[in-house]
């Protein structure tokens, strides 16, 4: 979701503007921070963009990211301690 919003979040944090997705269990958190009487615009583009996304598009990304994190865990044991 951040590749999508990229370019729009960005234009948001030149305007002092700011949004977080932290994911829990059994949700989402959406959490939005700033000083700006544009806030309620804001809101209301992040989650249009968010609900205008395509499903279909982000399976590739979705994979992606999937298997780099599979074999994260799978080379983990590799890792050298340090301690």
């Amino acid at each position: 979701m951040a590749n999508h919003l990229q370019e729009f979040l960005y234009m948001a944090h030149t305007a002092t503007l700011s949004f977080q997705v932290v994911p829990f269990k059994n949700n989402i958190n959406l959490t939005w921070d700033g000083f700006s009487d544009s806030m309620p615009v804001f809101i209301n583009e992040t989650l249009t963009r968010i609900m205008d996304m395509n499903v279909v598009e982000m399976e590739e990304v979705f994979d992606q990211v999937k298997e780099k994190l599979l074999q994260d865990y799978k080379n983990a044991y590799l890792d050298q301690s340090y301690m």
